[in-house]
């Protein structure tokens, strides 16, 4: 088996740390790079012992059945040695090799129909389009029982999972590794286009595509958010503590916080599944015994639920702890209070008074990652991504405790009674 890699290719190829990430810019040769890791991890030999291998489960996961057919389908036909293989099946895209091993390609749409499946190497690929969950509760748990590896591969697209894996591998564990490759580095695009490349598309987006640059999005909801500049070390320096809250189920959240003068101080985050007001509740006078606590929900909270014992509501349940509810007597227009929450984070004077501690993760990748839909008939704020969760509890406390047009709206009412 004959395959020739470029030296960056072949510098991630090598390797053989367990979990490894490849970010790269358009054209690098990634797809070559994935196929190749694809044939050696089924009848190739392994890379820390030298052994040959065999009856080994190799998967290939893609955003999509489309493109998993269109990219590593049509590859594997072209490069896997036809002595080696027993048998293809092209409607469900599998290919077997008389060594008994198996390469079965995927759609990260579906990824639950890899459930139950011993996998000893996957390659998820475009990673930045497949959800999370793909790899936290399906294909992680699926290498277990054969301590399996992994290679994530793909062009950035914001700040987004991607972007967390890899950081991984430029901290302190062992088990992960991070590369990332220009276009040009990958050998396959000339110098001239690239310089035309720059000429004809946007900084961010040049930046994104032919650098392998996490950028921020271009169409975030809190685009006034910048994880450089608003966030950093804050702390609970005691007195009073501001919760901003969101209601659901799955999750509940809330940031927690203080205002230090014209500033509003994020240091904690709660967001909890299979939960409710009462939990979270619980859970905040645990952390903070004996504090006063203020907090300001989301006004719908004030409505009597037909399911709630006594006729109780989101926010008496709240002060039943102790707590004061602040809220107004309708939900701001969205645009009104994204506007304000942006405000905070950067005014025109470029003063940013908004500071979130770096513990706060999921608050800064939800900032970092909330967009508006993609569809031009419908360009509210995306809701189904989950994003919006924690910047609306952090909404609804800036609003009533920071609002931009005059005054402390806090002190114009106080419900739950």
């Amino acid at each position: 088996m004959d395959i020739k890699l470029t030296g960056p290719q072949t510098s991630v190829f090598s390797d053989t740390t367990r979990f490894r990430v490849c970010c790269a810019g358009r054209r690098f040769g990634k797809s070559f790079l994935s196929g190749a890791e694809l044939l050696n991890a089924a009848i190739g030999v392994d890379k820390r012992t030298g052994k040959q291998l065999s009856k080994q489960t190799v998967v290939y996961i893609a955003p999509t059945f489309a493109m998993a057919k269109q990219i590593m389908w049509v590859w594997l036909k072209e490069f896997a040695p036809k002595s080696y293989i027993k048998k293809t099946n092209e409607s469900d895209m599998l290919m077997e090799f008389k060594n008994g091993s198996t390469i079965y390609l995927k759609s990260a749409e579906n990824y639950d129909s890899l459930r139950g499946l011993s996998l000893s190497f996957v390659v998820l690929d475009e990673v930045a389009d497949i959800a999370p969950e793909c790899w936290s509760l399906v294909v992680r748990p699926a290498l277990s029982d054969q301590e399996g590896d992994a290679l994530f591969i793909g062009t950035p697209k914001g700040t987004n999972h991607f972007y967390d894996w890899w950081l991984q591998g430029h901290g302190s564990r062992a088990t992960w590794k991070s590369w990332a490759y220009t276009t040009l580095q990958g050998g396959n695009v000339s110098e001239e286009e690239i310089e035309q490349a720059k000429q004809d598309l946007s900084p961010r987006d040049f930046q994104q595509e032919y650098m392998g640059s996490f950028e921020a999005l271009s169409n975030r909801v809190v685009d006034m958010f910048n994880r450089d500049l608003n966030v950093m070390p804050v702390g609970d320096m005691g007195g009073e503590i501001l919760i901003g809250m969101d209601f659901n189920v799955s999750p509940m959240t809330a940031v927690v916080g203080s205002r230090v003068g014209d500033q509003l101080h994020i240091w904690k985050e709660y967001y909890q599944q299979n939960s409710n007001t009462r939990y979270l509740m619980d859970t905040i006078v645990k952390d903070f015994p004996d504090r006063e606590i203020t907090v300001f929900p989301d006004p719908a909270g004030k409505a009597r639920k037909t399911s709630a014992i006594g006729g109780e509501t989101d926010h008496t349940i709240i002060r039943s702890y102790g707590a004061k509810v602040v809220s107004p007597s309708k939900s701001p227009h969205v645009a009104d209070g994204l506007n304000n929450l942006n405000t905070m984070m950067c005014n025109g004077k470029m003063e940013r008074r908004i500071l979130i501690d770096p513990s706060c993760t999921k608050l800064i990748k939800s900032l970092d990652t909330w967009t508006y839909n993609e569809d031009e008939k419908d360009s509210r704020p995306d809701k189904k991504s989950g994003n919006d969760h924690l910047p609306d509890a952090l909404k609804y406390l800036v609003w009533m405790e920071f609002r931009m047009n005059g005054g402390q709206a806090r002190n114009i009412q106080i419900t739950g009674f």
